[in-house]
């Protein structure tokens, strides 16, 4: 029995020393201290030549990630993520989620506002006698003086407002708190979260949303109805504002 169990065990040993030779190519496989990896896993591979074994190969384990490249309303992010154990990285897109508060009030902001445009369109229905209006209105703003222009029903007039530009830029301002807005990230603008009113139209409560582009508020809509309290006729106001000409803007001269 005794020479038996001996006999075994050097047969065991032989098979052993047999699977590790040609496992390792006839060598004792000596593995890297350095990581080896592709996108899913890591691993520490055989030095020897031509040797294919590897040793300790798991899936990658990923920290929290880090935004790398800061997203806008025009393009998506980049966020880095990287393992825990081989820092092999990998990346995703990163949503804009919205500005910070900070943000909104750096570009919401009187040094924002002291030479810019605001063309203004104007479409009024009236369904109850099938009536549509189309009417503009453009408001050139300097740090001196503000140029106004209005065309409705086809006359045009246009004047040097004697009003503050000061006072007429801190009422646009005050008109875009942070905190009346959120952002849609499907259409990619701000909504007001509840009506607001437009003070340079005499609006009553109305819906709307703010566009940006490239730290720039370039767009207003709004939209609102009112009822006539003699006629009963209802009208509807759907209004367009496009903020341009930012620094450029120059007053006409009407004399």
């Amino acid at each position: 029995m005794k020479r038996s169990l001996t006999l075994l065990l050097t047969v065991a040993l032989l098979f052993s020393g047999l699977f590790v030779l040609s496992s390792c190519g006839e060598h004792e496989c000596v593995f890297a201290t350095e990581w080896s990896q592709d996108d899913t896993h890591h691993w520490h591979a055989c030095t020897g030549e031509e040797c294919v074994q590897i040793s300790d190969k798991a899936a990658h384990t990923w920290d929290n990630g880090k935004v790398t490249t800061k997203p806008t309303q025009e393009a998506d992010g980049v966020k880095t993520y990287t393992c825990t154990v081989c820092a092999h990285t990998k990346t995703e897109k990163e949503a804009f989620g919205g500005m910070t508060k900070q943000e909104w009030n750096a570009v919401i902001h009187p040094s924002e506002f002291k030479n810019f445009t605001m063309d203004i369109e104007m479409l009024t229905l009236v369904p109850t006698v099938g009536v549509e209006m189309k009417s503009t209105m453009v408001l050139k703003f300097t740090k001196d003086a503000v140029y106004m222009s209005a065309t409705i029903a086809g006359t045009t007039e246009e004047e040097i407002s004697e009003e503050d530009p000061a006072e007429s830029i801190a009422d646009i301002i005050e008109l875009f708190d942070y905190d009346d807005f959120t952002y849609d990230a499907e259409a990619k603008v701000y909504r007001a979260k509840e009506k607001i009113s437009v003070p340079w139209d005499e609006s009553e409560p109305s819906d709307a949303t703010l566009r940006f582009e490239n730290g720039k508020l370039v767009e207003m809509k709004y939209s609102y109805v009112r009822t006539d309290e003699d006629s009963d006729i209802e009208m509807t106001f759907d209004n367009t504002i496009s903020f341009i000409d930012y620094g450029t803007t120059v007053i006409p001269d009407l004399q």
